[in-house]
């Protein structure tokens, strides 16, 4: 087996070694349409636990 480690350790390090100098560029994130500011939310994390529960037994009750 002692060959076989000697070229997975080879390997491993021409792996490690590309790894280390990859660069990737990645594109700018995409602006929101909306400003947080706009519309009634369903989720506000300004909320307590139970003034979000009425929040969203409210909206389920308007989407019957």
């Amino acid at each position: 087996m002692e060959p076989y480690r000697e070229r997975l350790e080879m390997l491993r390090l021409a792996v490690q070694g590309t790894l280390e100098n990859l660069r990737i560029e990645l594109p700018p994130l995409p602006e929101p349409e909306t400003a947080p500011e706009q519309g009634d939310w369903l989720f506000d994390s300004r909320r307590d636990y139970f003034a979000q529960l009425a929040a969203y037994t409210a909206r389920k009750k308007d989407a019957l």
